[in-house]
């Protein structure tokens, strides 16, 4: 089963336009059931992943409000 992260950015094309630069992108992972943490987007992360964007943290400031959802193929957000 594919897990999912959390990505700052405003959209699909600014974090893959971030990748392309060589730039490193982390996601976090929220689960309480395994797999929390944090997460690089290269070729360590399982394809099929899922994404989720945010720009915005909930009103506990800790939570992330997801803006769009993308899946992990590997090399870019798809």
């Amino acid at each position: 089963m594919s897990m999912k992260i959390y990505v700052y950015g405003k959209s699909k094309n600014d974090i893959n336009a971030k990748l392309a630069n060589g730039e490193e992108v982390l996601g976090y992972n929220f689960s309480i059931f395994g797999g929390g943490g944090w997460y690089h987007l290269d070729y360590t992360l399982e394809v099929g992943t899922v994404i989720a964007t945010y720009t915005k943290k909930g009103s506990d400031g800790y939570s992330p409000i997801a803006r769009y959802w993308y899946t992990w193929n590997g090399t870019a957000l798809a």
